[in-house]
């Protein structure tokens, strides 16, 4: 694709970057709950992070964004 199209996720945490004891710490994304749907995953991943007393920071970073998509057929036939 030569021009993708994403966004500044303002309402979220759709990208997360981690070191790896981190993410064992606060026990990595909850794939089993979201496993067939969307909604939340990220707020309950910031949730356990900040659980785990691990500092969260939101910064934005030039050329690092949300990559739009469509979820249509993700998860169902539809």
């Amino acid at each position: 694709m030569r021009d993708p199209d994403g966004s500044w996720e303002i309402d979220g945490y759709g990208l997360v970057g981690a070191y790896k004891s981190d993410w064992n710490a606060f026990g990595g994304m909850d794939v089993l709950k979201y496993k067939h749907s969307w909604g939340g995953e990220d707020w309950d991943l910031a949730d356990r992070i900040m659980k785990a007393q691990i500092e969260l920071e939101r910064l934005k970073v030039m050329n690092l964004f949300h990559y739009f998509h469509t979820k249509k057929g993700m998860w169902s036939n539809s």
